[in-house]
């Protein structure tokens, strides 16, 4: 640290001293003290010396850079030149200056040079980078001054600076020539200013006594900004539990974080979770993580969590998965969806999502579901049977469906040895318990006619004739 001490009384000349000490983190190090005494009446001077001494000091302690560092840009700050290399260091700092070995290989130290000849080492471990200025920076530098500090002379350098690509020193003297010449047009329109009702504002000042607020990029009423940063939020959130969802569905099986997996996994209740697991779920084919995830879904009680649900349902799952994913929509927001989904697939052409449907309306009932139910007790289905000897015309009638539940028969075609299919029509056994369970009434087992007579019976509003008699 530098700290200056106050001038003696009854000196002839002022008097700066400088206290460079170390740090004691180091039990091999003592504490290292130096004292400069500096006399001059020129306070610039002093600094001058006052760096230069401290570089010479940063050899005794090395360990203390940091330290070191910080005092040197508080002691740099002063100056405030233009110079022709840029060191910035870990800590944040920048120090200007010219550097005095920029081809040493490999690199150990910096040396810099700064304006009034003082010279400062860094260790390379100090600096992140060295950027060394542009030609035009070097032009810039040269020029400026020779630059009278007045508007003209501002804005004469503002318009060389814009030729030679300088931005930041174009707008800088821009605002000096807007502090010389306040009514400056040209630096004005140049800083984004413009007249309203013969006062120079800002689009910036404009907008904001208008009640408008700058958001990604674009002035923006309040309720709009409000609602994009929202939604801004909301996927930034969505994406984060994508992230976690995977990284901890890679803990589960492994010894030493499985259990840490589960207890994230039970813990989720923010219902942006919700799309993730859904998406796990979608690939997961391990019936231990799905199980999980359906239970996750449930919990969450989510539209988008419901549909995949329900969608599950009719998938090619296990049986066991099947019934839990029914058992999580039963109380869900989704349940009124997911019958309706299921009334739908009761006219699929695969007989075996018309048997997981069957399963779904089984366990969520509901009274809309009865016609449907009956039109699909049996149904037909397309079965490939095995090719005929070439050159011959077949048919077949009658026999059971190979493997196919409740096959009742059927009529096949072939020709030539094509290949043959054949039109067979099948008792769907879950469609009648979901029936049965939902009218709780007699069981007319797979005869349709006498379903329909029974379920007009039953719709027909009773009419009673309350005329008296003669």
């Amino acid at each position: 640290m530098f700290r200056a001490c106050p001038r003696p009384q009854g000196e002839e000349h002022g008097t700066l001293r400088t206290h460079i000490a170390g740090n004691r983190e180091d039990s091999q190090f003592a504490t290292t003290a130096r004292f400069i005494e500096i006399r001059s009446l020129d306070f610039r001077k002093c600094m001058l010396i006052l760096i230069r001494n401290a570089a010479r000091a940063y050899t005794y302690v090395m360990r203390f850079h940091v330290i070191i560092a910080a005092s040197l840009l508080f002691a740099l700050a002063s100056f405030g030149q233009t110079h022709a290399d840029v060191l910035y260091l870990h800590n944040g700092g920048k120090i200007e200056g010219e550097l005095l070995n920029p081809d040493e290989s490999p690199r150990e130290k910096y040396i810099m040079r700064l304006d009034e000849g003082a010279e400062v080492t860094f260790k390379v471990e100090l600096v992140k980078k060295c950027v060394p200025l542009s030609p035009e920076q070097k032009l810039y530098k040269k020029y400026l001054p020779k630059m009278p500090d007045s508007a003209a002379g501002n804005w004469k350098m503002a318009n060389w600076c814009k030729k030679k690509g300088l931005r930041k020193e174009r707008q800088f003297h821009a605002e000096e020539t807007v502090r010389h010449d306040p009514d400056h047009e040209l630096a004005r329109r140049l800083l984004g200013y413009k007249r309203v009702d013969g006062k120079w504002t800002t689009t910036e000042e404009f907008n904001k006594e208008r009640g408008y607020v700058f958001y990604d990029g674009k002035w923006r009423m309040p309720q709009e900004a409000a609602l994009l940063k929202s939604r801004r939020e909301h996927e930034l959130a969505v994406k984060g539990w994508f992230r976690k969802i995977k990284l901890w569905r890679g803990w589960l099986g492994n010894p030493k974080r499985n259990a840490e997996a589960l207890r994230e996994f039970a813990a989720i209740e923010d219902p942006l979770a919700s799309k993730a697991v859904v998406m796990g779920l979608k690939r997961e084919s391990n019936i231990e993580a799905q199980a999980i995830f359906i239970d996750i879904l449930g919990r969450l009680n989510t539209v988008a969590g419901a549909d995949e649900l329900m969608q599950f349902v009719t998938s090619d799952c296990d049986e066991e998965i099947r019934y839990r994913c029914l058992e999580r929509l039963e109380d869900s927001i989704g349940r009124d969806k997911a019958i309706d989904y299921f009334i739908k697939r009761l006219k699929d052409k695969n007989n075996a999502i018309i048997y997981r449907a069957g399963i779904g309306l089984t366990q969520l009932t509901a009274d809309r579901a009865v016609r449907p139910l009956i039109d699909a007790l049996v149904s037909s289905q397309t079965v490939a049977i095995d090719n005929k000897p070439p050159g011959g015309i077949s048919t077949s009638f009658g026999g059971q469906t190979n493997g196919a539940p409740g096959g009742t028969g059927g009529i096949g075609f072939s020709a030539g040895g094509g290949a043959t299919t054949e039109q067979r029509l099948v008792k769907n056994e879950t469609v009648l318990d979901a029936l049965v369970k939902t009218t709780q009434g007699p069981n007319f087992q797979y005869d349709q006619d006498a379903w329909l007579e029974w379920y007009i019976e039953q719709s027909t509003p009773l009419v009673v004739d309350l005329r008296r008699g003669p």
